[in-house]
């Protein structure tokens, strides 16, 4: 392993000059190509590509930094440690479990360029050292899971296993965080289900346990940092359209929030392609990943809908339907015919209905 051989200073040197890495070439090319790509946490410099694929998005990680702030945290699972370095910044202490020695090698590291001197290493198994461990005020578990699943069953396929996690570490502390999958359909374990999204897309599921928990469920979006919280509820059924629509975040829909989020500001007018609603003005809320002004309504029928697209002075037309991938340039382009305008436009096709709408800046 590179690190095990060769010091920070060393490793640097090698990704200036691949050419001399010898047998790390395949690593050093690996660090290389992942800092070219990271976006996601600039302060990361040692990682894979798969690292900075599943890694902590940086405000994900701040946010819950922020929640999980105290004296002493654990981190099971702490990778190469782009929540590790968040925690560190929040908390007195983090000691930091990860049993994969490249990772830890790696978060080592890290954690020196970012300057965090208050981490405790441990490489070792979780459940192995949970017997050494002191107790603390708070414990973050990211568990280890396949990148893809039929369907997501926290009884199986995660490592450390999970009820055996939260039996072993609940001597530890009563507080206790979770990354579960955003899309998992089933939970069997109380707490608080955070739902988080960043600029529109849901990206984390966070459970929180013990006094950890501060609600049934809860929407954050990011880098926004607002967030919304109460009982889930189901979608409210559509009614009629106003002047405006408005795309309600994944992480609301999920966490099953809609009802709570238009509270008679709003109301729900579609289903089909994630939530829509409608309102007589428009709304200043990040709960909202997109609002439109809608130009017109007309049967989905492609005279009419080109009519209200020639109103709009479309020259794009941005479709928003169920519509199969390879199909969506093809179906595009049957509207998009004969069009003079100058404006890009959005087409959302609803049923037996078209909604031709401008798109507001947020």
């Amino acid at each position: 392993m590179l690190f095990d051989k060769h010091d920070a200073a060393y490793v640097e040197k090698l990704v200036a000059d691949s050419s001399s890495a010898g047998d790390d070439l395949a690593e050093v090319q690996g660090i290389v190509e992942s800092r070219k790509k990271n976006s996601k946490f600039p302060d990361i410099r040692y990682l894979q590509p798969d690292d900075l694929r599943f890694g902590t998005h940086k405000d994900v990680a701040a946010w819950r930094a922020k929640r999980l702030a105290c004296d002493t945290i654990i981190e099971a699972g702490a990778g190469v440690g782009m929540q590790t370095i968040a925690f560190a910044k929040t908390c007195k202490k983090v000691i930091a479990i990860e049993k994969d020695h490249r990772k830890m090698a790696y978060c080592r590291e890290n954690c020196k360029a970012a300057g965090v001197t208050n981490v405790e290493l441990i490489e070792g198994d979780a459940m192995q050292v949970v017997g050494s461990l002191p107790k603390v005020d708070i414990v973050f578990l990211d568990p280890e899971r396949p990148a893809q699943e039929e369907a997501r069953n926290l009884g199986q396929n995660f490592s450390p296993p999970l009820h055996d996690f939260i039996k072993a570490y609940g001597e530890i502390s009563q507080s206790l965080a979770i990354e579960l999958p955003p899309h998992t359909k089933t939970i069997d374990i109380d707490g608080e289900r955070e739902y988080l999204s960043v600029d529109g897309e849901l990206r984390r599921l966070t459970l929180y346990r013990g006094p950890l928990a501060k609600s049934k469920t809860s929407a954050v979006v990011l880098p926004e940092a607002k967030s919304i919280s109460g009982e889930p509820s189901p979608v409210p059924e559509p009614g009629e359209f106003q002047r405006f629509l408005l795309e309600v975040d994944e992480s609301v829909v999920t966490a099953g929030l809609v009802a709570t989020l238009i509270a008679g500001k709003a109301h729900v007018v579609s289903t089909t392609k994630g939530v829509l609603c409608t309102s007589d003005r428009p709304i200043d809320s990040p709960f909202y990943r997109n609002k439109f002004q809608i130009v017109g309504i007309c049967p989905a029928q492609i005279e009419p809908i080109q009519e209200l697209l020639k109103k709009a002075k479309a020259k794009q037309v941005i479709l928003r339907a169920s519509i199969e991938p390879a199909k969506y340039w093809e179906e595009r382009r049957k509207y998009e015919k004969g069009l003079t305008g100058t404006e890009p436009v959005h087409l959302f096709l609803l049923g037996d209905k078209a909604v031709v709408a401008n798109k507001l800046k947020r």
